[in-house]
């Protein structure tokens, strides 16, 4: 049996990339070969990366390999489509580039926000698997702002409890819109 390869593939965010580097060093120690993907702009930002046998770094355009993106009114936006649509294409090229090579991938791990990544790993019949890395409360709370309305949401601030019987208020909620998390 061949040796398994996992692509671990993280949005280049604070709070992101410890995580996702941290699983991709854990597979490699335990002998599979891992290979830590971001954005090109996310890997060229990163300094230091830690060296060990089995654990390798790659990196895919999002058409955005500088920082111009963030020179945008609608910055994270523009930024979160075009990850999508040239995220998709250029990871399948990559795959197959690292599968060209004699290292096929075997299995894909995405994080919160590349929900994309699970459809190119369907394209191209590789499993995948969500790695969360936001705690369990923060997920409670989707759960609650996603279930909880029957389908009807309220722009108004006062009509919102964001967990009954848990003192958080809208403004203490993460903005998920903010560019400031993107290292």
């Amino acid at each position: 049996m061949n040796k398994q390869h996992f692509l671990v593939i993280s949005l280049p965010a604070q709070g992101h990339i410890n995580p996702t580097l941290q699983l991709a060093k854990n597979l490699a120690r335990a002998g599979a070969r891992a290979t830590f993907v971001t954005t090109v702009y996310g890997l060229n930002r990163m300094n230091n990366l830690p060296t060990q046998n089995g654990l390798f770094y790659s990196s895919f355009s999002d058409g955005y390999d500088d920082d111009s993106w963030m020179n945008s009114n609608n910055a994270m936006d523009y930024f979160m489509n075009d990850l999508k649509i040239n995220g998709s294409k250029n990871l399948k090229d990559l795959i197959q580039k690292i599968s060209n090579e004699g290292h096929p991938v075997t299995f894909l791990v995405y994080t919160i926000l590349l929900p994309w990544v699970a459809v190119v790993a369907r394209e191209i019949h590789v499993p995948s698997a969500f790695l969360v890395i936001q705690c369990g409360t923060a997920f409670a709370i989707y759960h609650h702002l996603l279930n909880s309305t029957n389908g009807v949401y309220s722009n108004s601030v006062s009509d919102f409890t964001v967990m009954p019987s848990f003192p958080i208020e809208i403004p203490d909620c993460p903005y998920f819109h903010a560019m400031i998390f993107l290292i």
